[in-house]
């Protein structure tokens, strides 16, 4: 993984990409051409958002993690609102991709257990994610914010 995710526009492609799949799913296309592009797009969003939340949970020292935490719950609400349409089948090309409804299901449920933890996370006090030794002490301030002529002088 590269050094640096960058993690809004990554959540918001794949947002786009779910809502560009609900316009796919709506159209009257034939599931003889594209069942298996629906099919790997959906798994590549459900596997995507949850690298992405693994990463964000592991990444307490991000700065914006509230806020990319917020960001992928949204994505994630997005992706389960899309998938329970797909299983309750109100389209006609739905009905193509019944083969893969158990693995949807798990999906959709997996996500919906996501967006409750990160809601949970993000109702934390913010004192309460950081550990004891990520307080910065006055020394550790001193030293740091001294110029190089008084570090020769330690």
């Amino acid at each position: 993984m590269a050094a640096k995710t960058n993690f809004e526009d990554n959540i918001f492609y794949l947002s786009t990409l779910v809502k560009s799949l609900r316009a796919g799913i709506a159209l009257d296309i034939d599931p003889e051409y594209f069942r298996e592009k629906m099919v790997e797009d959906i798994l590549f969003v459900d596997s995507s958002l949850s690298r992405i939340y693994s990463a964000l949970k592991e990444g307490i020292h991000l700065i914006k993690r509230s806020e990319y935490l917020r960001n992928l719950a949204r994505a994630k609400r997005i992706f389960a609102d899309f998938l329970t349409e797909t299983l309750e089948g109100g389209y006609s090309f739905a009905s193509s991709l019944d083969q893969y409804s158990t693995k949807f299901r798990a999906s959709r449920s997996e996500q919906l257990a996501d967006i409750q933890e990160i809601n949970h996370m993000l109702d934390q006090p913010q004192s309460e994610n950081v550990e004891q030794g990520d307080i910065i002490s006055r020394d550790e301030y001193r030293f740091l914010f001294q110029s190089d002529d008084q570090s020769d002088d330690l």
